[in-house]
């Protein structure tokens, strides 16, 4: 695996790094993975040509110019703080001076107000001599603002920031980056098709234990792994280290999964991101919607591992979703595999989905894809049309590791029939049907012990008031029931969001296949 000591382009120089980062993923044997390590030691050291160009972006040494929520930059300034600044910010002078209005003394008005300035401009104003860069000096005063961290990340994001960071940390840089490995694994043969069923069924191994440096590196890893990618997802940006877990499986594989902090998480549904491993290399991330006994799933495999384990990946995602949170429907979105999404189209994503057992929804779109699949195994040769492949987005795609799965709807037709309920009831008044919805749960709910200790709860029980008086038909439920779905409340709110995610599958009330059709309004 010699290479040559100089690539005559970025994207020559990239490819060859990532045919070692795979070599360190998926290697044959344990000659060649320690021959890989080697050479991507050597190789990070070279200098790179264009810092600047994306098919370098998180090597040593590249620049990412991008723009990000206020948490993920916020911890890009505490990871980075010698090597990030504000590039620029499309937010007009009368916008920044709103903004420094609301966060700096009022008494300050004259060098608020002064001039007609943009952002760089108006900090280097205010900020005078003071050390450090003018993103730290910013992201100071937006932390000492008397206000929610939601206020904030609309304030900073209001701002339309670019960062700049340039990549100079040894261990944090695309190819440094590192999970937990206790014990190598070699794919001499790279499978690509793998039983999801009997995968799933496989007794799943206890999370490891880690310390909370350990948790952290994870947090890091992740947040770095999208970051180099100009992305990020909420998962890994609003991760809560008491809610990460992380499975050593076979083959040198490893599954991490990132909880959100009470304060980040979804409404309805309880969003857990995942970054997946292979000998200790992330190759792959993605996330899980998780809804009673469903979940929206999605997989994404990074660049330089497409044509890897990839079907043995989705494998074991599944079974640890399904054995650790207990989902037994598994739905990817159209988006996945084609939707507005051309190199799903270029790639056949499909049809990856479709080997693996999911299938569209809809009839008449199963139908076609049994027909397509029918001349595929005729004719090795036979490539679907661009056409036909866009047809297949106008359904989901499924799969079914238990025929009763339930709920067998999204929680976006709950999220649409509430909003339907506010403008047809309430006229669009918002604060008056939260008003009632918590009046009309308080009074199904009467007797059951329920306190309001904070404001994520508070938060909590008005979201999901709206959901019982819109959604539910709790006149028929009985005590038993209604005290459930008071716990349910409180888990949802709480630290450790799997306690809730199991609960809500295993509640009877919701998800028993007697209270199908009765506990959910009919329209539902």
């Amino acid at each position: 695996m010699d290479q040559p000591h100089t690539y005559p382009t970025a994207i020559s120089f990239r490819k060859a790094h990532d045919q070692l980062l795979f070599h360190l993923a998926y290697p044959t044997g344990k000659q060649e993975s320690e021959e890989a390590k080697l050479s991507i030691s050597q190789f990070s050291q070279q200098k790179i040509k264009n810092p600047y160009s994306k098919h370098t972006a998180g090597l040593p040494g590249s620049v990412i110019t991008g723009s990000f929520s206020y948490a993920l930059v916020s911890w890009l300034n505490k990871r980075f703080p010698q090597d990030i600044e504000i590039e620029s910010s499309a937010a007009d002078a009368e916008l920044v001076r709103l903004l420094f209005r609301q966060i700096l003394p009022r008494c300050e008005y004259d060098t608020i107000s002064a001039e007609e300035l943009d952002l760089l401009k108006r900090i280097e104003l205010l900020k005078g001599k003071s050390p450090g860069s003018m993103l730290n000096w910013l992201l100071e005063q937006i932390a000492a603002a008397d206000m929610t961290e939601q206020a904030k990340e609309t304030l900073f994001h209001s701002l339309q920031i670019f960062i700049c960071c340039t990549i100079t940390d040894p261990g944090l840089n695309v190819s440094m980056l590192k999970g937990p490995v206790s014990q190598s694994g070699f794919h001499r043969v790279i499978k690509k098709q793998v039983s999801i069923k009997s995968t799933s069924r496989k007794k799943l191994p206890s999370p490891k234990q880690l310390s909370l440096p350990e948790k952290q590196n994870l947090i890091d890893t992740a947040r770095a792994t999208l970051f180099f990618l100009y992305r990020e997802t909420e998962p890994f940006t609003y991760a809560d280290p008491n809610e990460l877990v992380y499975f050593e499986l076979e083959k040198g594989l490893g599954i991490a999964l990132y909880g959100m902090i009470p304060e980040r998480r979804q409404s309805i549904e309880s969003y857990i991101g995942y970054l997946a491993f292979s000998n200790g290399i992330p190759v792959a991330y993605g996330g899980g919607w998780l809804f009673g006994k469903r979940s929206q799933f999605g997989i994404n495999i990074l660049p330089a591992f497409r044509g890897g384990a990839s079907a043995l990946l989705l494998a074991q995602l599944i079974r640890v979703y399904h054995q650790y949170y207990g989902a037994e429907k598994f739905v990817v979105k159209p988006y996945q595999f084609g939707f507005q999404n051309p190199e799903a189209i270029r790639t056949g994503a499909f049809w990856f989905y479709y080997k693996a057992g999911f299938r569209p929804e809809l009839p008449v779109i199963d139908q076609l894809a049994k027909n397509e699949w029918e001349k595929i195994k005729k004719d090795r040769s036979y490539r679907t049309d661009v056409k036909t492949l866009r047809v297949f987005t106008k359904s989901a795609i499924y799969l079914d590791l238990h025929k009763d799965a339930f709920p067998d709807f999204d929680a976006a037709v709950i999220s649409r029939k509430i909003t339907e309920g506010i403008q047809e009831n309430f006229h669009g008044d918002r604060n008056k049907a939260v008003l009632q919805s918590v009046a009309y749960l308080k009074k199904q709910c009467r007797g059951i012990p329920f306190k309001v200790s904070n404001s994520i709860i508070q938060k909590v029980f008005e979201e999901w008031s709206l959901v019982a008086m819109m959604a539910l038909d709790m006149n028929i439920w009985t005590r038993k029931e209604k005290e459930e779905f008071i716990e349910l409340i409180k888990l949802k709110a709480e630290r450790g969001e799997r306690k809730f995610i199991l609960r809500f599958g295993g509640f009877r009330g919701l998800t028993a296949e007697n209270g199908r059709k009765q506990r959910w309004r009919r329209d539902v």
